[in-house]
């Protein structure tokens, strides 16, 4: 996908270069997140998660902050793809010399077979609907809002202050994940998810009046603040229930079908934000309250989900 992109002088190229880099992002996530799985035991499960997602976030981070130096510096974007390509060459190295197969048990199970049971099961179902809410919110904050602050927001900010509010949520995000982990590391996932449910409507209802007075730095620094930590909350607790569905051998099903929910999110997300935006300014301003009252639907899932054998079919016990 490197090479496409470096190589790309029109738009049929670009656009497969771009497929190839998606495709390689799909096939990465379910493995990485199956590999953690493997790799811990119940107990450290969402913590070993958010240690991942640690890593997640500053990767990202920097990638964004340095790609960005890097353009700035040179104006050469076919540069930044080189770099990114002979990453992902050392990246494959590593793994071909140093990471061992980490399933702990073969299975007789086929591929049909594995995708007919996850198909089949409810629960897991019921939770993809919840989790295609919470990645929509994910992509709401990256997409809508900062069109959200520049255009409707009453208090006015420029965008050297928006981008200075995202760091401030990033930062956040990054020194909040392993303490929070840890300190639910007792919780049930479900339990973990619709916290995290109530934390994004308090969220939401600061964005709101970010929006709608004066004080719109200080509502909003405040609101990104409570929304990291709702997203810190979500993102362990998402993949460790997966995998606490998930039987052992169809992890990397369950997680492929997990890391979809990202992509219906970021689908239907932007679009949905843009036209909220692109409407008269009170439904503008009321885009947030919206969102915010459908957090009350993931709590009642939720507290569905908590109440099922969630187990009944990876572990065999209540969670």
């Amino acid at each position: 996908a490197d090479v496409g992109l470096v190589l790309a002088d029109n738009l049929p190229l670009f656009i497969i270069a771009n497929l190839l880099m998606g495709l390689g992002i799909g096939l990465y996530w379910p493995a990485a997140e199956a590999m953690v799985a493997d790799l811990t035991t119940d107990s450290d499960r969402s913590e070993a998660f958010a240690l991942v997602r640690l890593a997640d976030s500053v990767g990202l981070s920097l990638g964004v902050a340095l790609g960005g130096m890097l353009v700035a510096l040179t104006e050469s974007y076919r540069a930044l793809f080189v770099i990114d390509g002979v990453t992902y060459l050392l990246f494959f190295a590593i793994i071909y010399a140093a990471i061992t197969e980490t399933q702990r048990q073969t299975s007789k199970t086929t591929l049909q077979e594995g995708w007919r049971l996850a198909l089949s099961d409810l629960t897991l179902w019921v939770y993809v609907g919840v989790n295609v809410l919470f990645t929509t919110y994910l992509a709401q904050i990256q997409t809508t809002l900062p069109l959200y602050l520049k255009n409707v927001a009453s208090g006015g900010v420029t965008t050297a202050q928006i981008s200075a509010l995202f760091t401030w949520h990033v930062v956040l995000t990054a020194v909040c994940q392993l303490p929070v982990a840890r300190s639910l590391r007792s919780w049930s996932h479900p339990r973990a998810l619709a916290l995290s449910a109530v934390v994004w409507g308090i969220g939401f209802g600061g964005l709101w009046l970010s929006g709608t007075t004066q004080q719109t730095l200080v509502w909003g620094a405040a609101a990104l603040a409570v929304l990291a930590v709702a997203t810190v909350i979500y993102l362990p607790a998402a993949s460790a229930y997966v995998v606490e569905l998930a039987p052992e051998a169809q992890r990397g099903i369950y997680l492929s079908i997990n890391s979809q929910c990202w992509a219906v999110g970021y689908f239907v997300g932007p679009p949905l934000g843009g036209w909220f935006m692109d409407q008269p300014e009170a439904i503008a301003h009321g885009f947030w309250p919206v969102l915010g009252l459908t957090t009350l639907v993931a709590v009642g899932v939720l507290g569905y989900l908590s109440k099922r054998d969630v187990g009944h079919i990876g572990k065999g016990r209540p969670s």
